[in-house]
């Protein structure tokens, strides 16, 4: 049961703003640090460390600290300096949902992939009139953690937290994601299976829910656009019968676009799994907006074909509230 409750307080941890995690004060815990072939672990109660207990860094002295920490929350502590800093300007709007921006966007930010990397941040300033949000990202790679991390999983234990020492103040608080170590931890009890066990049906059952449910409404959205088209087709036909009417709507055609081939090259191009949610022409410009599980692909699809050019986003790409969809927005030119 301890097993759960430690689980639930991590994910409650995570929900937390980095901003009131990242360089505030240090919260009781107890804190391990690795050294050479030594584990040295210390109760902070209050901003305060109790003498250090030194234990040898194997499944005993791992056995021991399992013992020390009890119920209590356990931070890994790392090397000072460890932890890599840079200051990221984004659009104020990223505000919303910054913990989504930043794991879309770390591997263009850093070095790393969101699953390469612990991260923090905190907010360094807003400029709403110049549409600015400037953040202070920390990152740790997860490569440079996993030895500690598989140390402790011979003990079955996984850190609240990673705390790295920062001067002159409180050490920054680096919260787990995803955490994957080189040992398996079984959970003591069964409820805790149970919930592993539901957690792990929703993950392989869901993808597959959304993916037909996403069909079904795409297939709707067709069936509901045919009568248009269809009506659109007739209309073509008997402008094209009367020879003087045609050279208008050639005209017109060559001043803002043909919308159908637009239409047509758009969904030829856009994969499967993706859907728009809003087409529009105007002037020869092209603007979707829509739903792909990867929205960064669209871009390189859509510059293949030589009907549509300049292809880019207008906005930040974000995720849906389901996290697991892309929301994009692209402008580009359709060919005359």
């Amino acid at each position: 049961m301890n097993t759960v409750v430690r689980w639930w307080a991590q994910r409650m941890l995570a929900l937390v703003p980095a901003g009131l995690r990242y360089g505030t004060m240090a919260a009781d815990a107890l804190v391990v640090t690795p050294g050479d072939g030594t584990l040295v672990a210390r109760m902070r109660r209050r901003g305060r460390f109790a003498s250090p207990v030194r234990l040898a860094a194997d499944a005993a002295g791992v056995a021991r600290l399992a013992a020390l920490r009890g119920r209590r929350p356990l931070a890994l502590e790392l090397p000072a300096g460890s932890l890599l800093e840079r200051d990221v300007v984004l659009p104020i709007a990223a505000e919303q949902a910054p913990e989504q921006v930043l794991s879309y966007e770390l591997d263009r930010l850093t070095p790393f992939s969101a699953a390469d990397a612990f991260w923090c941040w905190s907010v360094l300033g807003r400029e709403p009139a110049l549409d600015r949000l400037t953040l202070r990202l920390g990152v740790l790679p997860r490569q440079e953690v996993a030895p500690a991390l598989d140390l402790l999983a011979l003990g079955r234990l996984v850190p609240d937290w990673l705390e790295v020492p920062m001067p002159g103040g409180p050490p920054a608080v680096v919260p787990m994601r995803h955490v994957q170590t080189g040992r398996a931890r079984l959970r003591p009890t069964m409820l805790a299976g149970a919930l592993c066990g539901a957690l792990a049906v929703v993950a392989v059952v869901l993808p597959f829910v959304q993916q037909e449910l996403a069909a079904t409404d795409l297939d709707r959205e067709i069936a509901a656009l045919k009568p248009k088209i269809a009506e659109v087709d007739a209309l073509r036909r008997r402008i094209a019968s009367a020879a003087s009417e045609g050279d208008v709507v050639a005209a017109e055609q060559a001043r803002s676009g043909d919308a159908l081939r637009g239409l047509a090259a758009v969904t030829d191009l856009l994969p499967d799994d993706s859907f728009l949610t809003e087409f529009t022409l105007k002037s020869g410009q092209l603007g979707l907006r829509g739903q792909s599980p990867v929205a960064s692909r669209l871009i390189a699809l859509l510059a293949a074909d030589a009907a549509i050019r300049n292809p880019a986003f207008t906005a930040p790409v974000t995720r849906a509230d389901s996290g697991r969809m892309d929301l994009f927005a692209i402008r580009a030119d359709l060919a005359p």
